[in-house]
């Protein structure tokens, strides 16, 4: 759905085949995030389909999952680096932290993506964080949470 930079509330209802009913509610912060000159897009998680990636959030027999994300803004050549990092909380150590190949989609963007080998965690909840780290030292950072099943 598109929509304008803001605050909002998402509330989602579904009902099942047996008729019973239920409700989640969640706040959502709509905009990119901005690191010096550039501008971070939400991090995406899913698995290779056909050339593309299909969006996931809960993993089970999967031995890795794509994490990518858009980078707009700055100069051609702008010196930067990127990285994907899983952790069980937000400002928690890293589990695991691996590089992502930076790849440019047009004249406006730059898409980093790479693979989380989330065959090798335990089942629960994770955090995973893309990081951009520009020559001078500033950083950002997109988050998304990611949740293995026993499968």
């Amino acid at each position: 759905m598109a929509a304008r930079p803001g605050h909002y509330r998402l509330r989602v209802v579904a009902i099942d085949a047996a008729g019973r009913t239920g409700a989640a509610e969640e706040s959502i912060d709509a905009g990119l995030t901005p690191v010096g000159p550039l501008l971070l897009g939400s991090l995406l998680l899913g698995v290779s389909r056909d050339g593309s990636i299909a969006p996931h959030l809960e993993f089970g027999s999967e031995l890795t999952a794509i994490a990518s994300f858009e980078i707009y803004g700055g100069t051609a050549g702008l010196p930067l680096t990127a990285r994907v990092e899983v952790a069980r909380d937000l400002d928690g150590p890293a589990l695991v932290a691996l590089p992502l190949a930076l790849s440019r989609a047009d004249d406006a963007r730059v898409v980093a993506t790479g693979s989380v080998p989330v065959g090798a965690l335990p089942p629960g909840d994770y955090v995973v964080r893309g990081i951009v780290r520009l020559e001078n030292g500033e950083t950002g950072r997109v988050v998304r949470t990611l949740r293995k099943v026993r499968r």
